[in-house]
């Protein structure tokens, strides 16, 4: 069994610079159990679930159902695949926050990114408009909901320096280039990527090359050129790279998911 989904980018304009989308999954019925990796990525991701318990474990996510039971959880940092166990497909809710996003949203982000995954549950009422927003049935109205939920949370917040830290990471600036502009050590540009968003600087770098490489395969289905492209010195770089993320070499990787895809899953038969 496959799970496809559609992915929904926010409608409010301010969400949009905070969330990069959201997804929905119903609660199915299956008679086996399966599972699915899948690959790092520089979002911080907050899952809803209804009447499922879930459990964390190192480079692992097992989804079970159990009566009357509500989960959230928040994965801020995989730097290699996630397998996903799948024992029942419950009532979900994904969201997709941008590097450093969720800062705006948590008034004391201090402990956010102590740990790589999480389980998560912010506010006083959130428990109880996540479960509002489960049971609603129109998926339109769904998302109306959601982003009012999201917008009542928002915190008027200055985060330039970080936001100029990102955009800096994206250049083709050595880190100690980086830092030397900012006017600030190499150590506490490190200390500052891991309090606001959930890594390194180094770690966040090389995730975002090679999300950069799977979206230009389509175009570029040489691995040569793509591995220019997506920024690496050379096609050996490229490939030990991408081994190192996603633990199977490019060719492989791209017979085996689907790049047009928002969520980049590789299903195990």
């Amino acid at each position: 069994m496959k799970i496809d989904v559609k992915f929904y980018k926010p409608s409010n304009n301010i969400l949009n610079k905070y969330i990069e989308g959201f997804y929905f999954i119903s609660k199915q019925k299956i008679e086996n159990p399966f599972n699915y990796q899948t690959f790092p990525n520089n979002y911080n991701i907050v899952s809803i679930y209804l009447n499922a318990a879930v459990k964390l474990e190192k480079d692992k996510i097992t989804v079970s159902s159990a009566d009357q039971k509500f989960t959230s959880t928040l994965v801020k940092k995989y730097i290699t695949p996630v397998e996903v166990i799948v024992n029942a497909v419950v009532d979900e809710i994904t969201i997709y926050f941008k590097p450093a996003g969720l800062n705006y949203f948590i008034e004391e982000p201090s402990s956010l990114f102590e740990n790589d995954f999480s389980y998560f549950s912010p506010f006083n009422d959130y428990e109880d408009e996540m479960i509002n927003i489960l049971f609603t049935k129109e998926r339109s109205h769904q998302l109306e909901l959601l982003e009012k939920y999201w917008m009542s949370k928002l915190i008027k917040k200055d985060l330039t320096r970080v936001e100029d830290w990102l955009k800096d990471i994206n250049s083709q600036m050595s880190i100690e280039e980086i830092a030397e502009k900012n006017q600030i050590s190499r150590q506490y540009l490190n200390k500052m990527f891991q309090k606001y968003v959930g890594k390194s600087p180094s770690e966040f770098r090389k995730v975002n090359k090679f999300r950069n490489a799977i979206n230009q395969k389509s175009s570029n289905p040489n691995l040569i050129g793509l591995s220019l492209d997506a920024n690496f010195y050379d096609q050996s770089h490229f490939i030990r790279n991408f081994k190192e993320l996603a633990k199977i070499n490019p060719g492989l990787f791209f017979n085996n998911v689907d790049i047009s895809k928002e969520n980049i899953w590789m299903f195990k038969e």
